[in-house]
């Protein structure tokens, strides 16, 4: 699936995109105003799937969160990536799980880097394998909303299959 950029939805829209997204694992990047309703759509989609929900809130992670720590291994002179917190739930999942990585523009650049991996290669992360079952969502404020946002590197944006932006309407939210 291409790059989809620039597309504005409706809450209800969004939320039907989501599904899909979910049960077909495309990365989706939602962009929008702060207190609009992105995270609350995020899990209505995953409920609706029957999917777990994990939330990772980039804006307070570190880079090895992505990757996993560094860790000695004695016996071969070598070290390897120890997965830990929500990185070995996700590489541990057997179940559906949506891995909801929630203010990823406020995360700084080498934390939004770290997530380049299993942004591209949705398959492994440091010799972990990421389970099928694993669908990854992500969601932003805009820079012009004043909450902190440097923006999306844009690597890390050609990495999602869908960027949407959201834009909440009244009858939707009634």
């Amino acid at each position: 699936m291409a790059l989809q950029e620039n597309i504005t939805v409706r809450p209800a829209q969004l939320l039907e995109i989501l599904r899909v997204a979910i049960r077909e694992r495309r990365r989706v990047l939602i962009v929008g105003s702060p207190g609009i309703g992105k995270t609350d759509i995020v899990e209505q989609a995953a409920t609706l799937e029957n999917n777990g929900l994990l939330t990772t809130h980039l804006v307070t992670a570190d880079p090895t969160e992505a990757a996993g720590l560094p860790w000695p291994n004695a016996e071969k002179n070598e070290a390897y990536f120890m997965l830990f917190g929500n990185l070995a739930t996700v590489c541990n999942a057997r179940t559906p799980l949506v891995w909801f990585l929630d203010d990823f523009g406020q995360a700084s650049p080498a934390v939004q880097a770290s997530f380049m991996r299993p942004l591209l290669d949705y398959h492994t992360v440091s010799g972990a394998e990421i389970p099928s079952c694993v669908s990854i969502i992500a969601a932003t404020n805009k820079r012009t909303d004043r909450a902190g946002v440097s923006g999306v590197l844009e690597p890390v944006k050609s990495r999602f299959d869908t960027i949407v932006e959201l834009a909440p309407t009244l009858d939707d939210w009634i």
